[in-house]
């Protein structure tokens, strides 16, 4: 019986809907205001903080791009040794110094600043640097893809900026795709060493990474398992990036790099490592990946797909950061969208992959360790 039918209430955040497969899931009460109440603000301060936000950005994003983080790296500086390094006016350098004060990236002694640990964060030196990062969305194209997004809802797709898709775009600018390459590799470095750990390694000879970027997982992955060569599979305007940081990692003879279109054909290997690829396909593209996946995984014995991937709730109003990574892959790429663990599920299943594991990788990433589904019988 319901709660209704029995007279009691339900407790709160506790009442049912039936959403699309039958189960039963709790949602919100629809007359609550939840985490701004809960964070002690209200909801016009909430928005407020959001708004703010997009100006606090861009004054991270200037002093990341006049190269202010650099200049202070080894040495403490005044805000006028500043301004005439980064050749800027010095009263308003003077005022961006000041955010960068409040807001805890640099200190000041007497009239010199220094670096925090937090503004070493964003100097090109840092482990997991976030230097990169930053440079890359606040460049024009990620800026234009975002703010052109009430426009992509009503044509239901977005339009490439000046005429060209994200990848066409890196090709054609030098510097962002060398910001984007080394972006993907700080990213990808803690969810490499993650999966480096598995204590599955004893059959794997071979490891390809599929739109691996410059091999930041195989790195992880070569370097903790001496028996173990690497295939990265990428587009030729990677590749040059890609061979030169294998080689900063002594590990260039014992990496393939096959420049090629992943839809073209996947390459002979024991583990198949697929990360951050999915979210910017959509459905019928991911799938495509997975059937191709799926027949390269069968003519090997024992091979898996590992798949790394921000993945939304399962659960619906729940707060998570891959919702804001939705909004972008929105912005970005026909039909690209974040999913849930259930809905890659489905996917893979229809590819005729079976889940085997999955498990929390850093940054709030899922690790999916599937096979092809005739190779667990007998398993």
């Amino acid at each position: 019986m319901t709660a209704r039918q029995t007279g009691q209430q339900a407790p709160a955040d506790q009442t049912a809907e039936q959403p699309e497969g039958g189960s039963v899931l709790p949602v919100r009460e629809r007359d609550r205001t939840y985490f701004p109440r809960a964070w002690g603000i209200t909801p016009y301060d909430y928005v407020q903080s959001m708004m703010d936000a997009v100006a606090a950005f861009g004054v991270l994003h200037a002093a990341v791009k006049r190269g202010i983080f650099e200049l202070l790296s080894n040495e403490e500086l005044t805000a006028d040794e500043l301004a005439a390094a980064c050749k800027v006016k010095p009263s308003y350098l003077w005022r961006v110094m000041n955010w960068l004060h409040a807001n805890s990236f640099v200190a000041l002694r007497s009239d010199r600043y220094r670096l925090t640990d937090l503004g070493r964060g964003l100097t090109a030196a840092a482990e997991r640097s976030q230097r990169d990062a930053v440079l890359v969305t606040g460049s024009p194209y990620w800026l234009r893809a975002i703010g052109d997004l009430e426009q992509t809802m009503l044509r239901g797709r977005p339009l490439p900026v000046d005429g060209l898709p994200l990848y066409s775009h890196l090709a054609d600018d030098d510097e962002l795709s060398y910001h984007f390459n080394r972006f993907m590799v700080s990213r990808s470095s803690a969810i490499g060493g993650k999966i480096a750990t598995l204590d599955d390694y004893a059959h794997v000879r071979t490891v390809c990474d599929v739109g691996g970027g410059m091999g930041g997982i195989l790195a992880k992955i070569l370097h903790a398992h001496p028996h173990v060569t690497g295939v990265l599979l990428e587009r030729a305007e990677v590749a040059e990036d890609a061979h030169a940081y294998l080689s900063e990692q002594n590990l260039a003879d014992r990496v393939k790099i096959i420049v090629g279109d992943m839809f073209d054909g996947i390459p002979a290997a024991d583990r198949y490592v697929v990360s951050s690829v999915a979210h910017n396909l959509g459905d019928v593209d991911w799938l495509t990946l997975l059937t191709q996946l799926s027949a390269a995984m069968a003519a090997t014995d024992h091979a898996d797909l590992l798949i790394a991937e921000g993945m939304l709730p399962s659960a619906p109003g729940r707060p998570s950061r891959w919702y804001d990574i939705d909004a972008r892959m929105m912005a970005m790429f026909p039909d690209g969208r974040v999913r849930s663990e259930n809905e890659h599920r489905r996917l893979l299943d229809h590819a005729g992959l079976t889940v085997t594991r999955s498990l929390m990788l850093p940054d709030d990433q899922t690790l999916i360790v599937a096979q092809h589904a005739p190779a667990l019988i007998g398993s």
